[in-house]
């Protein structure tokens, strides 16, 4: 899913689960990210099996356990992989469709303005002395900043380009899985191998999310369990992060987000068939 739309926050859902779990990040951590077809990617492994046999163990999996699907042990475990980058970096599909050209893909998806004022927000917790990293826009520039296309390094803004992200998907055979949320198990739908989801429903009905997954999954269903759930923010706070947000992205940027990606996304519906509910999109009729 895209970063700062419930990645992490469905990932704590899923692991309660009995046969489901997610695997180390890059580093060791647990949060279930490993970049392996980003950053991680051992482009000189060897061949299709030894690369193969690397995801295996991004899970502490033999290469036994790896299939065209994904990865599974022994006692039934389905294995996955919470990476947000996978939706905006260019090369990730064709690096899936080769190594797991039937893995099942699901894609979180939030409104995407404030999903860059999450982000933005996050920069300023981390940033030293006020300096804030030249992939966001300088407050007052935000229509240079939204010049088509977007400069390599504007990931923030890249982010919430949904369309051209999830078609790159499409295009390599992925098809949308249609499903009547709150009744994810009564087999209403045309059953695919991609599920698109909002943070909205995510957030608002953890339940219906959760019912959704497990249906696309062919697994049983589980109570989604969303007490306890704290996000670990593990970077270090300044006193930015208390601040009004007006200095960094005032209202009048805000709308000038809103209007740019409700251009660039509004292909979407038509994308995924017309079978998804974004509240923040307007379509356009022909």
């Amino acid at each position: 899913g895209a970063q700062k739309a419930g990645t992490t926050y469905l990932r704590w859902l899923l692991v309660q689960h009995p046969h489901l779990e997610s695997g180390d990040g890059l580093h060791g951590e647990t949060r279930g990210e490993p970049h392996f077809f980003d950053w991680g990617y051992p482009a000189k492994a060897g061949g299709a099996a030894a690369v193969a046999a690397r995801y295996a163990r991004t899970f502490h999996e033999p290469s036994s356990s790896f299939e065209s699907s994904g990865v599974r042990s022994g006692g039934g475990v389905v294995w996955f992989d919470t990476t947000p980058a996978y939706l905006v970096e260019p090369v990730v599909p064709r690096r899936v469709k080769a190594l797991l050209p039937k893995l099942k893909l699901i894609a979180i998806v939030r409104d995407p303005t404030d999903r860059y004022r999450s982000e933005l927000q996050m920069e300023i917790c981390r940033a030293r002395l006020g300096e804030i990293s030249d992939q966001f826009h300088s407050h007052g520039s935000m229509e240079r900043y939204l010049a088509h296309p977007p400069l390599a390094r504007h990931k923030p803004l890249q982010r919430g380009l949904y369309a051209e992200q999830l078609e790159a998907w499409v295009r390599l055979g992925w098809t949308h899985h249609r499903v009547e949320l709150g009744e994810a198990t009564s087999g209403k739908g045309k059953r695919g191998d991609l599920l698109v989801l909002t943070s909205e429903v995510l957030y608002k009905t953890p339940q219906v999310a959760v019912d959704a997954v497990l249906d696309f999954l062919d697994l049983g269903p589980a109570a989604a369990r969303p007490e306890g759930f704290e996000f670990n923010f593990k970077a270090p706070k300044n006193a930015a992060c208390k601040r009004d947000m007006g200095p960094f992205l005032d209202q009048p940027e805000m709308e000038q987000m809103k209007g740019y990606y409700q251009e660039h996304n509004q292909r979407l519906p038509g994308i995924l068939g017309g079978a998804v509910d974004f509240p923040w999109l307007t379509t356009q009729g022909p």
